[in-house]
């Protein structure tokens, strides 16, 4: 079930959490447009956000340009970030293979990866 009401915010707040208490100041690559994770997140830590969607690629959301997943990846995801917070909806677009085994942290979020990340033993 897809967040909904006051989840967003509380799973945000929660994700922030994790990452203050497991890492000390992390450059961040979020992966999938999120407003209540780019909030959060870029209150705390430097972050890049990468989308596919045309409607948030270019627009500023909380002082952060949102920047074109392919074109950035290589910049941002492989040679930036120190940790990397990844939409689970890269299993539909078939961009979930960029983000496994690319010797940094990743951790997915949102409900359409919660029955496969397990079986794929992904975090």
């Amino acid at each position: 079930m897809h967040c909904k009401d006051e989840g967003p915010e509380k799973c945000a707040k929660d994700i922030l959490a994790f990452i203050k208490e497991k890492y000390i100041n992390p450059k961040i690559a979020l992966v999938g447009y999120q407003p209540s994770l780019l909030e959060n997140l870029s209150k705390e830590f430097k972050l890049h956000v990468l989308d596919l969607n045309p409607a948030n690629v270019g627009k500023v959301r909380y002082g952060i340009e949102v920047e074109y997943g392919i074109l950035a990846y290589d910049e941002v995801v492989k040679e930036w970030a120190d940790l990397v917070l990844c939409t689970g909806s890269t299993i539909c677009n078939g961009t979930i293979v960029n983000f496994i085994d690319i010797n940094k942290p990743v951790f997915f979020f949102d409900t359409t990866l919660s029955g496969a990340a397990p079986i794929l033993g992904l975090k």
